[in-house]
């Protein structure tokens, strides 16, 4: 039996599918599509059936009508996905004017595209056909001259606020006058009745082509360009090629901005109308007082002035802004940029102009905030130029201040230390390098120096502990012998290099030897120049160090204790005569710790977060009651490796069965530990996975010991991206409906005492999160998977803002369903073969639909404005319901408003939130009609039509509604969202 198509809605002449806006993409069909008596040819190749379109066109300019293919689509007709071949379904296009199928009148035809020029107010029959008899699905795109190609269509801006647009299609018109210089070709105009008085910036910065614009002032609603009075141009911004004007405005004014595209180029268009910095230019800086002085700063719409000096070429984003501060005193002075999130440049000169301005020192780097230090001079005036990196600085703190000079700046004068055991708390904040000092991974930069005379031959050490911010910086210790800064020979040396470390350094000491001690610092990245206060404790060796670096001193873990997290260190651990070579390697730096198992199960230990990489190796003991290295027997290890720092070791213990541990140093692994041991879980076999009762449940369990079973489902991720830390869960469903399984709010361990560590817990627990049923691990039939609930991109990188995962399945009562979370590879942290470890919080909840998921329930809105914050949890997508704005998502919102009046309207979900920093994904979409399955596309869009980069993922339609019409519109974000309309 054969189904029957349905003709489509617009398969006459007299029911064509009104195309609105300037660019539209359209899904529809030609499946059923019919001639009509007395329709033209269409075109020579083709008398299939045709469907039509009406255009009606904004602007006077080039239009086009052309069939994209390859996409995926909705069938209307069995609610399925379709991919179109790509170039294999040519249809035939053709456009005319005229009010009835006896008066059209051809303009121009083809195959898959057809241009033509277009009048301003001018209605365009579309038609469209198969060629060869093909029907099927097709998405097409409509394309104008913009709206506001003409002077009397000018887009009014919003003062502060992006606006975009384009001006493909566009042309000038008659008397247009030159902008910039350059004759008048692809033109769109904006307009701004100014409500201030003062200095404003026009800028096209974001635009996707190389634009020339210019302002005017003129009447409210100008239409001739008689009526223009020609203010300020500008071609390329300095080292852009996109434009920007600076110029006085009053209150009360209208002013017509016209952007082109330098010789014809056309593109994205992004306009800026704001306040620039005060400070933007050299000739008016910011005035700066005093020798302690923090400013709120921003760079954001700043510029860089012609002839104006480039401290880093190549660098920097042409953001600048200038200070002036006169030194009240002399003094060693510092200026940073220490609170800012983003990096920064920061250039010292002396000058009274740019042309004759002298550098007195410069900072900047794309990894670490900007910090310069230099001996100003009493009386002295220095030009401050700041710059951002890479990003815009926002309300960033530069802070400048007077120094005192630390009283150890120089060799010289180092402070002594004394005895056997000495404490110093000192600050090379001030510092700086002495010529001759040696360059030991320091390069000596804000160094200072401590002396001492060892009182007695033995091993001795210094702990070097920050103070303040230790996040941002590291210290290094270096010690030497010798009469002079430049005769100097090097002992010793420990550096805290990358992640922000305190520093360890000991040595054997002779007896009346006197020891220089240099200590300066390295910023967070691993660069000369991190500062700050900090202690020196110098003792014994032995004093420093944990006692179980003996194995005699073995710490001992209390097996009735569910889950060990202790900090500890490795400083000054060494190996001991006659210790066994651990792993295949020679003991070096060990530290030991004993285990009696109460019960026979596998347990886990674990140095997940240390610093550094360290080898672990599991030993039982045949002498319980006297053990020696000899009665040692192997169990168990992991040896780490360059790519896997962070290690972990299991091993099934027997009831009353002694075991020792040790953690060994590997690929300089010296520092401090975080320590985790605990009984494993049960569930870390399909065959061993826990029951989860009701509809919902909040579970914590940790993953450490955790493994990965043959025939695992993979999550379609490739081998070696797999996790290996897998937990099993089992869950009969006791309702039909539709569920929310997440691991939101797992996360990597931290000590016990609460301390975490730099660069070990920003990224949160990244898990793999899969819904199954089956029988066994490697039989299973995938119901839903997800890995990071979701991915934005930031800069030139990715960062995984939420690495915990989110799904939602609908489940069937009675249905027993399998959960599986896995600890993914850390590979974003350059560590492929380690999988991450820690508290997994799994969460289960039926979701519930909201009113308005349905198009019958849509909301009602009324008014011009409305706003409002919901969720769009457990909605869903209708049967027969298709896709909006290009976006294939199934959790859609519906609002029914009835426009009150004529006029242009917008509807945005900017403000819209998936969680407190990141905008999300959504699509919103225009319709009128009555049923879901008959409604006209007014408008749509996605993220802003190409407008919002890195967080903001917002969308904004707008259209021309008419007052009495009826309009539906939908978005699908996945969480919280606002829907303003003004």
């Amino acid at each position: 039996m054969n189904t029957p198509i349905n003709t489509p809605f617009n398969d006459a002449f007299a029911e064509a599918r009104p195309v609105f806006g300037d660019r539209s993409i359209l899904r529809t069909t030609l499946r059923g599509a019919t001639v009509e008596a007395g329709q033209p040819a269409i075109h020579e190749e083709t008398n299939s059936g045709t469907i039509w379109f009406t255009f009606t066109a904004s602007a006077n300019g080039a239009a086009s009508v052309r069939s994209l293919q390859g996409e995926s689509f909705l069938n209307p007709t069995n609610g399925q996905t379709e991919i179109l071949p790509f170039d294999n379904f040519p249809v035939a296009v053709a456009v005319f004017t005229g009010d009835t199928l006896e008066t059209l009148e051809a303009v121009d035809s083809g195959v898959d595209e057809v241009s033509f020029v277009a009048t301003a107010g001018e209605t365009y029959r579309i038609a469209v056909a198969a060629i060869d008899d093909q029907q099927g699905l097709l998405v097409l795109e409509i394309t104008g001259a913009p709206r506001n190609s003409t002077l009397a269509n000018a887009t009014p801006l919003r003062f502060g606020n992006s606006a975009t647009g384009t001006n493909h299609n566009a042309l000038s018109e008659p008397g247009e006058p030159a902008h910039a210089g350059q004759p008048a070709t692809a033109s769109v105009w904006y307009s701004w009745t100014s409500n201030l008085t003062g200095k404003i910036v026009f800028t096209t910065r974001g635009s996707s082509f190389n634009t020339v614009a210019a302002v005017y002032a003129g009447p409210d609603a100008a239409e001739d360009f008689a009526d223009l009075v020609p203010l300020a141009s500008n071609d390329d911004e300095v080292g852009r090629t996109t434009s920007r004007i600076e110029f006085v405005v009053e209150a009360g004014v209208t002013y017509y901005f016209a952007v082109d595209g330098k010789n014809g180029a056309t593109g994205q268009i992004s306009a800026l109308l704001a306040i620039p910095p005060q400070n933007d230019h050299f000739a008016s800086p910011t005035i700066l007082s005093g020798t302690d002085v923090t400013r709120n700063i921003s760079t954001n719409l700043a510029s860089r002035e012609a002839g104006e000096p480039v401290p880093f070429p190549g660098r920097g984003r042409g953001e600048s802004i200038w200070f002036a501060w006169t030194a009240p005193e002399a003094g060693r002075t510092t200026i940073d940029l220490s609170a800012s999130f983003f990096p920064g440049m920061i250039a010292v000169y002396t000058g009274t102009t740019l042309e004759n301005l002298q550098l007195v020192t410069r900072d900047g780097a794309g990894n670490r905030f900007a910090q310069v230090t230099f001996d100003a001079e009493q009386g002295v005036t220095y030009r401050i130029m700041v710059d951002a990196w890479d990003f815009s600085l926002l309300n960033v703190p530069l802070r400048l201040r007077v120094l005192p000079v630390p009283p150890n700046d120089t060799f010289a004068n180092a402070i002594a230390l004394q005895g056997l055991r000495d404490t110093a708390v000192g600050s090379n904040v001030g510092s700086s390098r002495e010529p001759g000092e040696p360059e030991n991974h320091s390069n000596g930069g804000n160094s200072v120096w401590y002396t001492w005379t060892a009182p007695s031959s033995g091993w001795f050490a210094i702990y070097g502990e920050r103070l303040n911010r230790p996040d941002l910086w590291s210290i290094v210790l270096n010690v030497f012998t010798g009469p002079a800064v430049n005769q100097l020979t090097h002992v010793k040396l420990d550096i805290g290099n990358g992640i922000g470390r305190d520093a360890f350094v000991f040595w054997q000491a002779q007896a009346g030897t006197t020891y220089h001690i240099q200590v300066t610092g390295l910023t967070r990245s691993g660069i000369i120049g991190g500062i700050g206060p900090f202690s020196l404790d110098l003792r014994p060796l032995d004093e420093h160090t944990a006692p179980n670096w003996r194995f005699a001193n073995a710490m001992e873990l209390d097996p009735s204790r569910p889950v060990y997290n202790l900090r500890t260190h490795s400083y000054g651990a060494r190996s001991e005569p006659g210790e066994p070579a651990h792993s295949g390697y020679s003991a070096d730096e060990t530290l030991w710790w004993r285990f009696t198992a109460l019960e026979s199960a596998r347990h886990v230990f674990s140095t997940a977060l240390s610093e550094g990489s360290r080898g672990l190796t599991v030993y039982r003991t045949t002498q319980p009651g006297n053990p020696t290295f000899a009665s040692l027997v192997p169990v168990a290890n992991n040896v780490a490796t360059a790519t896997q720092l962070f290690n972990e070791v299991a091993w099934s213990a027997i009831a009353g069965e002694t075991y020792f541990i040790v953690s060994e140093r590997m690929q300089g692994g010296r520092g401090r530990h975080i320590v985790h041991f605990q009984r494993v879980p049960d569930n870390i076999t399909f065959a061993g996975r826990a029951a989860i009762v009701g509809e919902s449940a909040r579970i914590e369990i940790q993953n450490h010991g955790a493994i990965r079973e043959p025939g695992e489902p993979t999550f379609g991720v490739p081998s070696g991206s797999l996790g290996h830390r897998s937990l099993w869960w089992e869950w009969t469903a006791p309702a039909s409906g539709r569920y929310q399984l997440d691991t939101i709010g797992s996360e990597t361990p931290t000590s016990e005492d609460g301390i975490a560590y730099p660069d070990r817990t920003i990224l949160g627990f990244d898990t793999r999160l899969g819904v199954f049923v089956g029988t066994s691990a490697g039989n299973l039939t995938q119901i839903a998977v997800n890995d990071s609930r979701t991915k934005e991109s930031f800069g030139n990188s990715w960062i995984d803002f939420q690495r915990n995962s989110r799904l939602e399945f609908s489940a069937t009562a009675g249905t027993t369903y399998v959960f599986l979370v896995n600890g993914e590879n850390l590979d974003t942290m350059s560590q492929p073969n380690q999988t991450n470890t820690g508290l997994i919080k799994l969460n289960l909840q039926r979701l519930r639909e909201p009113a308005n998921t349905r198009f019958a329930n849509a909301t009602v809105i009324e008014g011009t404005h409305y706003h409002e914050i919901t969720t769009n949890f457990g909605a869903v997508k209708e049967s027969g319901e298709h896709n909006h704005a290009g976006l294939s998502g199934g959790r859609s919102l519906w609002w029914r408003w009835t426009a009150p009046e004529s006029g242009r309207f917008v509807a945005s979900t900017a403000g819209l939130l998936y969680d407190d920093y990141h905008s999300r994904q959504t699509a919103i979409a225009v319709y009128t009609g009555t049923a879901l399955g008959a409604l006209t596309q007014i408008t749509a869009n996605q993220n802003g039509a190409g407008i919002n980069t890195g967080q903001d993922t917002w969308s904004l339609a707008e259209f021309d509604a008419v007052a009495g019409q009826t309009y539906h519109s939908r978005w699908m974000p996945r969480s919280q969202a606002t829907f303003p309309l003004f």
